[in-house]
């Protein structure tokens, strides 16, 4: 019967003993509890009246039966630990809970709070909070890292909210209209241009010209190869007909409309060109290095020469990109718009959005519109501010990260986008 009472105490030992090397920690975290404190100090007076009474038991029994007695005394000691362990691991589970609630339920009350921010127009204060709730949340998810579903619904309505306040828009399921056969070889020497209510799309290194048919969506490339047609690095609009194509030391005025091409020498070397824009047949570009706008007016069947067109100083050094509709912009590497007329600065606009746009930025407009668009392929958007300066909204789509050139119709209806080797065009309207 020992031997019997021997062996299931080792087994019972061998099974409790991983629970016996976390007494220390429990006594702890029962000290800290005080219902538990309680619970477990009636559990030790109990248990301590227990054993005195079998100690003076024990010098009264026979040799074999004080064995016996001391095994017992041992069994219940250990079911007394296990007993304080097990307490002590519902507790803290308990309290583990607790202050993941209490911690969740404070998250979303900030969260609630931006959203009415938002809601009353203090975009400010709604980011303010966003940014607190963020913090809040990553401390979180240290801590108490099984709640992946709440904190993924909590970052789902913090990514709404910042949608609103940045005026995002995500264009969902944008699917090509027309796939470019043969690819481009460099897409930077590709392009779309509109020609009066026309869209034309070249590729200069496979010295093409081809109108985009919207109706049908297709490319109907011009047949130029007998008329002189060759190599070209950009193609500007100059009316309805006419497109100017730059080259090294020369441009290469193209009659879309007659299908002829004339040339002329002109001053362009394309590994060191400033961006270049055109308006009323004329072509402008900018120099950082002078500090200048520089324009080219038509004349006859070409160009006049390089014309310094700003006539007062202002510091270029920043200045990435320009656009033209009567006004000329130039766009700066923070976003911010420079309006010019006759010659001189008039305004700058600041960049609305919380985030700069990326060096590789372009701003487009055209007379009949009052927006700019902003393309930022390196952030996936197009930005759209008023020329009054105001953030209209912001698009977005994976779509856009590999965009080079687009534009919009007179009506601003919609919007036609080049990224790589495939074309976009999708309505403006939700």
């Amino acid at each position: 019967m020992l031997l019997k009472l021997l062996e299931k105490t080792q087994k019972l030992i061998a099974r409790t003993g991983p629970m016996l090397s976390r007494v220390g920690k429990t006594i702890l975290i029962t000290a800290q509890n005080q219902k538990a404190r309680a619970y477990h100090i009636a559990k030790i007076k109990s248990a301590i009246s227990a054993i005195a009474s079998k100690i003076s038991n024990i010098q009264n029994l026979r040799p074999n039966k004080k064995t016996i007695s001391g095994a017992g005394i041992f069994l219940l000691i250990i079911v007394f630990a296990i007993s304080i362990a097990t307490r002590a691991r519902d507790n803290q589970t308990e309290e583990t809970s607790t202050n993941t609630q209490e911690i969740i339920f404070t998250i979303e009350n900030k969260v609630n709070e931006a959203e009415a921010a938002m809601i009353y127009g203090n975009k400010a204060g709604a980011l303010t909070l966003i940014i607190e709730t963020e913090a809040l949340l990553s401390k979180a998810e240290k801590e108490y890292p099984n709640n992946t579903e709440n904190y993924r619904a909590i970052r789902d309505m913090i990514e709404k909210i910042k949608m609103r306040a940045e005026k995002k828009r995500a264009i969902e399921n944008l699917k090509p209209i027309i796939s470019i056969i043969p690819e481009p070889i460099r897409s930077k020497e590709t392009g779309i241009a509109s020609l009066g209510s026309a869209f034309i799309y070249y590729d200069g290194a496979q010295e093409r010209i081809a109108k985009i048919d919207l109706e049908n969506d297709l490319l109907l490339s011009l047949p130029l190869e007998n008329q002189g047609i060759e190599s070209f690095n950009i193609a500007l609009p100059l009316s309805d007909n006419t497109l100017a194509a730059l080259k090294q030391d020369a441009v290469l005025i193209i009659n879309a409309g007659e299908e002829t091409i004339s040339k002329q020498v002109f001053s362009f070397n394309p590994s060191s060109a400033a961006p270049f824009a055109s308006y009323g047949k004329n072509l402008y570009s900018f120099d950082i290095d002078k500090n200048q706008i520089t324009r080219y007016s038509r004349a006859g069947a070409g160009f006049t020469a390089a014309q310094n067109w700003l006539t007062q100083e202002y510091e270029l050094s920043t200045i990435i990109d320009i656009s033209v509709d009567g006004f000329i912009y130039l766009l700066d590497t923070q976003g911010n718009v420079h309006t010019f007329l006759n010659g001189k600065f008039r305004s700058r606009l600041t960049w609305p959005a919380s985030d700069a746009p990326s060096d590789n930025a372009r701003l487009y407009t055209r007379e009949e519109i009052d927006t700019f668009y902003m393309l930022d392929p390196k952030n996936s958007r197009i930005v759209r501010i008023s020329k009054q300066g105001e953030l209209i909204e912001q698009l977005i789509s994976d779509e856009f990260s590999k965009a080079t050139d687009m534009l919009t119709d007179a009506e601003e209806k919609n919007i036609l986008l080049l990224a790589d080797d495939k074309i976009f065009f999708f309505p403006l309207a939700e």
